[in-house]
């Protein structure tokens, strides 16, 4: 990842989160998110990231996903954990999904390396116990401003995807007042293309998209400025 960003050249979208087997390639830098087990890959993506999803566990899996996700681990260099969180609106229980996310923020911090977080109606247990030592993004958010300050606070990035085009959703008023900085676009498991999230984005913010690109690329770099 280069240290220096030169102006002079137009800079990439960067498809924060997705699920779909997309590969960087022209104006486009995509983050594909895999989750723990996922097997051999035709092609390793340049920047992936790979964690055990609370929608994968279960009472006796936990061990085998933790073996699986330290291969995975070395296996595919993954520039973040995740995306790993607590979902309420699932029959796993919450206790286990707490044990298993303590145990990927433990191993983030012995690799010295960011999260990117899953949370359904969690917030709040989410924010009773920040791991400020450790940078968070949290993905596809949807919630209310409040909400978003609050966690902007607590130290986590916040990135949005398509609930954002819903000009009266909560997504849509919390990317206007998203400081830029803390901010991050992605389409997860939608067939949207990238470039209409920023159009949109830009549009709700009232900023020109080489704004956002600028901004949402310098993120990019600053959180995995390892790669």
């Amino acid at each position: 990842m280069p240290n220096v960003i030169n102006m002079n050249v137009r800079l990439p979208y960067v498809n924060f989160h997705t699920h779909l087997p997309l590969v960087s390639a022209g104006d486009v830098i995509s983050v594909v998110s895999l989750m723990a087990g996922t097997g051999e890959l035709v092609a390793r993506p340049e920047y992936c990231t790979v964690g055990i999803h609370p929608w994968q566990l279960t009472e006796t899996g936990l061990e085998a996903l933790q073996r699986q996700l330290l291969d995975d681990l070395h296996r595919l260099r993954p520039v973040a954990i995740g995306e790993a969180g607590l979902d309420r609106a699932i029959a796993v229980p919450l206790a286990l999904q707490q044990h298993a996310l303590s145990w990927q923020q433990e191993l983030a911090l012995e690799l010295g390396l960011p999260m990117v977080i899953h949370s359904v109606r969690a917030f709040d247990l989410l924010l009773s116990k920040p791991k400020k030592n450790i940078t968070s993004v949290i993905h596809g958010f949807s919630g209310k401003p409040p909400t978003a300050i609050q966690l902007l606070r607590a130290g986590f990035y916040l990135s949005f995807g398509k609930a954002i085009f819903d000009k009266k959703s909560n997504a849509a008023a919390s990317v206007k007042m998203m400081p830029p900085e803390r901010l991050f676009l992605e389409t997860d498991t939608s067939e949207i293309d990238i470039a209409e999230v920023y159009r949109w984005a830009a549009m709700l913010r009232g900023e020109t998209e080489e704004s956002l690109r600028d901004s949402i690329f310098r993120n990019f770099v600053r959180l995995f400025n390892s790669k």
